[in-house]
């Protein structure tokens, strides 16, 4: 958990959920917000499908740490938080990836496409 004296080290894994926003900050939006916040750092970007997104994540964001597998954002990176933007149906592996790794992650709705998806998950 983040306390005053340490910075809650984020990583971002998806890149293509409208809520992400754009690398420019002209509108709210996940990577606007998580650089906004005091106390706050987003260290990594992960994007497996879409590597022009990783792309622009490299330029906009260098001191960042960029992956194109969550296998190697969880075993390279030192972060705390995990905010997963992805479709339903790569939720589900992706957080018992992290749950099994130790990290805490925030999820974007919609968790799964059936409920059944996200039985282990849960």
């Amino acid at each position: 958990m983040a306390t005053r004296d340490k910075t809650l080290k984020t990583a971002l894994i998806g890149l293509r959920h409208p809520h992400i926003g754009s690398f420019g900050m002209e509108k709210p939006s996940y990577i606007h917000t998580l650089k906004q916040l005091q106390g706050v750092e987003l260290v990594a970007y992960c994007e497996d499908t879409d590597s022009k997104r990783l792309d622009l994540a490299r330029e906009s964001d260098p001191a960042a740490h960029h992956y194109s597998s969550v296998d190697d954002l969880i075993a390279n990176e030192d972060f705390d938080l995990a905010f997963v933007v992805l479709p339903a149906n790569e939720i589900p592996v992706v957080g018992i990836k992290l749950a099994e790794a130790g990290k805490h992650f925030y999820m974007e709705k919609q968790f799964a496409r059936r409920a059944e998806d996200l039985a282990e998950l849960a």
